[in-house]
C-alpha cells in the first residue's frame, strides 16, 4: 500500500526533473494524513536536533540535520516518489536539490535519496582538512609563546569537533538504516552502494576522531607550556630568594646591639659590610649563570 500525492500548485515550480518533491513545512502539513505514517514524520520535524531514519512497511522516513550547514530538513520515502520537506526559509536546501539535478539523471527514488546524501557530504573532507590545518596552526604559535584565550580557543574547537563526530555518527547510523529499507527492494548493487556510502561516514567519522585525538595532544601541550612557564618563575624566584639570604643573615647578625661585636666601631665597618655583601650577591650571580639558572 502505497500513496503517490501529486504536487500541491504552490510547490509545482519547486518540483524538479530528479524526481524530488520538495515541500515547506506547511505543504508537507496539508498532505501527511493522506501518506502511510505521514504524521510521524509530521510530529518529528517540529524540533530537529540529529539526523535519524525509520522504516515502516510501505515507506521510510527520517531527519537530517548538518550543523556545519545550518540545514535540517525531513524526507519522506516510498515506492513512487521522494519528499522533501525543507524546515528553513532560506532557499539552502532548494540549491542543493538543484545541484542534484545537475548532477545525475536518477529516478529511482531510494537511490535519489543516496544521491543527496553523497552530495550533503561531497566537500566534507576538504573541511576536516582545513580543521587539521587550523589545529597545526594552533601548534606551532603555541610553541612559540602562549597567546591570549588560548584555552577558550581550544574549547571551540573541540565543540566544533564533536559536533562534527556526532553528525557522521548519525549519518552512517541513517545509511545503516536506509540500506535495509523495507518499502523498496534493495538489491545488490543498491547495497553495495549504500554501503560505499557508509564506509565514506565512517572515514570521515575517523578523520574527526583523530583532529579530536589532534586536539587533546595540543591541550597537553599547552598544559605542559603552562607549568614549564611556572617553574621558571619559581625557579627565579627561588634564586632571588637564595641570592638575597645571605644579606638577610648578615643583617640580622649586625642587628643585634651587643657593645663587644667585631668591627661594630671600626672606622671602616660599614663600608666593610657593603663590599662582603656586594661580593657575595656577586659571587652567587656567576654560579647560578653557570648552573642556567638565570
Amino acid at each position: 500500500m502505497t500513496n503517490s500525492i501529486p504536487a500541491s500548485p504552490q510547490s509545482e515550480d519547486r518540483s524538479n526533473r530528479s524526481g524530488i518533491q520538495l515541500l515547506s513545512q506547511e505543504e508537507y502539513a496539508a498532505i501527511a494524513e493522506k501518506l502511510y505514517q505521514g504524521k510521524v514524520l509530521l510530529q518529528d520535524l517540529a524540533h530537529i536536533r540529529y539526523a535519524k531514519g525509520e522504516n515502516f512497511s510501505f515507506c521510510s522516513q527520517g531527519l537530517i540535520h548538518i550543523p556545519h550547514q545550518q540545514l535540517s530538513f525531513g524526507f519522506y520515502l516510498n515506492a513512487e516518489q521522494l519528499i522533501l520537506v525543507d524546515t528553513g526559509s532560506d532557499g539552502r536546501l532548494a540549491e542543493v536539490v538543484k545541484q542534484l539535478e545537475n548532477a545525475r539523471n536518477v529516478s529511482h527514488p531510494l537511490r535519489l535519496l543516496l544521491e543527496l546524501l553523497e552530495l550533503l557530504i561531497a566537500d566534507d573532507l576538504s573541511m576536516l582538512q582545513q580543521m587539521e590545518q587550523r589545529l597545526s596552526q594552533l601548534e606551532d604559535e603555541l610553541l612559540e609563546h602562549i597567546p591570549e584565550h588560548f584555552y577558550q580557543r581550544i574549547i571551540d574547537c573541540r565543540k566544533e569537533l564533536s559536533g562534527y563526530h556526532f553528525y557522521y555518527e548519525q549519518m552512517g547510523d541513517l545509511g545503516e538504516q536506509m540500506q535495509q529499507c523495507l518499502c523498496l527492494p534493495v538489491g545488490e548493487e543498491e547495497t553495495r552502494s549504500w554501503q560505499l556510502y557508509i564506509n565514506r561516514t565512517d572515514r570521515l567519522h575517523n578523520h574527526c576522531e583523530r583532529l579530536r585525538e589532534y586536539l587533546l595532544q595540543i591541550r597537553e601541550l599547552y598544559q605542559s607550556q603552562i607549568e614549564v612557564e611556572q617553574n621558571k618563575t619559581m625557579t627565579f624566584l627561588t634564586v632571588v630568594t637564595t641570592i638575597f639570604l645571605p644579606l638577610t643573615l648578615i643583617a640580622g647578625w649586625y642587628g643585634m646591639n651587643f657593645s663587644e661585636m667585631l668591627a661594630l666601631h671600626w672606622r671602616y665597618g660599614y663600608l666593610a659590610v657593603i663590599l662582603i655583601s656586594a661580593g657575595i650577591v656577586a659571587a652567587e650571580i656567576i654560579y647560578f649563570r653557570r648552573k642556567k639558572m638565570l
